[in-house]
């Protein structure tokens, strides 16, 4: 009945990766601003550690799933699936809190730690990327909003064929639509954003010639997008799931930062964050 409520909702939504009613109060408000407007990464966030590894002078393990985190011995051992062991005098965990979860840890993580973790939920924001043999939609502005489709499924768009002259919509879905999504076959999927772009062009849209689904939530490595915190906790849960553990133990990820909590940015800079402290404990 208010459809132009729903969709400044839906923006919220899209901010947090849930549904409002799951999300604390205080979320809304902490969040320390960073100087910079929202930006999208054309090329992929490929380009960007691409770069950041040609500077670096480091060994990276491919297909190595860490599954043991033990540290009662005087050095940290990483115990991965496959039976091997890496050791350490210090490590720096940068993995989603859902995934944090996960982990076989010994001695047990503090009771902060756990009790931080428990506040944390996953939110979900999946793509879905439809390439045409052609422009079909009228392609004047990055980013087409559906309305009508706030809370239901599909309501944002961007537009490729403005921002980089291909013929590509991604369609984006947010919370309890997004967790739905996961249960659908591509061939469901896809009919219903077809269906949703018949709505904006006023047309039968023609099949895609190529896509592309994420399902964010139902992969092992990720069980989400990004982090929100529960209503019935409050922002401290961010400083203890940031905190170190005996100058030996770090933690890294956009749940760990006020400046840019559950964005990519913040991200980035907590992983900045929890290298400076491993530095400052080593020269210490």
């Amino acid at each position: 009945n208010y459809p132009y409520i729903e969709w400044l909702l839906e923006r919220v939504r899209f901010d947090l990766g849930a549904d409002l009613e799951k999300v604390s109060a205080e979320e809304f408000v902490f969040e320390e601003p960073c100087g910079e407007a929202s930006l999208l990464v054309v090329d992929g966030f490929y380009k960007i550690l691409s770069y950041i590894l040609s500077a670096a002078d480091v060994e990276i393990f491919l297909g190595t799933e860490v599954s043991v985190v033990d540290f009662s011995g005087d050095l940290v051992v990483l115990g991965t699936a496959d039976g091997r062991s890496f050791l350490a005098k210090k490590v720096v965990l940068a993995v989603p809190p859902a995934i944090l979860g996960t982990l076989e840890f010994s001695p047990s993580l503090p009771s902060y730690k756990r009790k931080a973790l428990e506040g944390v939920g996953s939110g979900l924001l999946n793509k879905v990327v439809l390439h045409f043999n052609r422009v079909f939609w009228r392609n004047d502005k990055p980013i087409i909003g559906v309305i009508e489709e706030a809370g239901k499924g599909f309501s944002v768009f961007l537009d490729y064929s403005y921002i980089k002259g291909i013929p590509v919509l991604v369609g984006l879905c947010v919370g309890k639509p997004a967790w739905q999504m996961e249960t659908k076959t591509d061939k469901e999927i896809i009919s219903e954003i077809l269906g949703v772009l018949r709505k904006v062009t006023g047309f039968v849209p023609p099949e895609p010639s190529n896509f592309f689904i994420t399902r964010w939530g139902s992969d092992r490595f990720s069980l989400g997008a990004f982090p929100y915190i529960k209503v019935g906790y409050g922002l401290n849960i961010v400083d203890s799931l940031a905190s170190n553990i005996d100058g030996r133990i770090y933690f890294a990820g956009d749940a760990t930062t006020k400046n840019g909590f559950a964005a990519a940015h913040g991200a980035y800079m907590s992983g900045l964050r929890a290298a400076e402290e491993v530095c400052a404990d080593w020269e210490g």
